[in-house]
């Protein structure tokens, strides 16, 4: 029997891997992000207030306005038009003689932007609300308009933005 525990002894020793544990190792880590080591109270308030006026075109909704349009197809269909407003006719009656709807004739609520015909926006963005513009000749032949509402530019206020452009900044810097 000693033979066989020599036996299996020298099996166990040529075969020892298969016997054993997996190493193991272990390991500390950090994550480290920028919002992990930004300073926010060490950003400067004249950074800040750099920040928001280079940034200021994100704080800004531009002024729009809701605008209706009627479409003439010559200059005299316009001008008859734009006569019979001033004796009582309403815009909606003139609508309503084109065989249309005021939803036919809405453009939308846009910023000036987004009016192609510069003379259209120009016209457009001068009238009060509730008012009616003169004959327009536009890019596509003579227009009657009317400003249903107007929408005035807002500016975020910088109260409301310095914590975050403060944070935006520091984190930056981290990065």
């Amino acid at each position: 029997e000693v033979g066989k525990a020599e036996d299996l002894q020298a099996y166990f020793d040529g075969n020892k891997t298969a016997y054993g544990a997996p190493e193991f190792r272990t390991i500390s880590y950090v994550k480290l992000e920028p919002e992990d080591i930004a300073e926010p109270e060490a950003v400067a308030q004249e950074d800040i207030e750099r920040a928001y006026e280079q940034g200021r075109a994100n704080y800004t909704v531009a002024e729009r306005r809701t605008i209706e349009q009627i479409n003439f197809d010559n200059e005299e269909a316009a001008k008859a038009a734009q006569e019979s407003l001033r004796s009582g006719v309403t815009f909606e009656d003139l609508v309503q003689l084109q065989g249309k709807k005021l939803e036919d004739v809405n453009l939308g609520h846009l910023p000036r932007t987004q009016l192609a015909d510069e003379k259209i926006a120009e016209a457009a963005f001068s009238l009060a609300a509730g008012s009616v513009s003169e004959v327009i000749d536009g890019q596509f032949g003579p227009v009657i308009l009317r400003v249903v509402t107007v929408q005035p530019e807002t500016v975020t206020p910088f109260a409301e933005v310095k914590d975050q452009l403060k944070t935006e900044i520091a984190e930056s810097r981290a990065t």
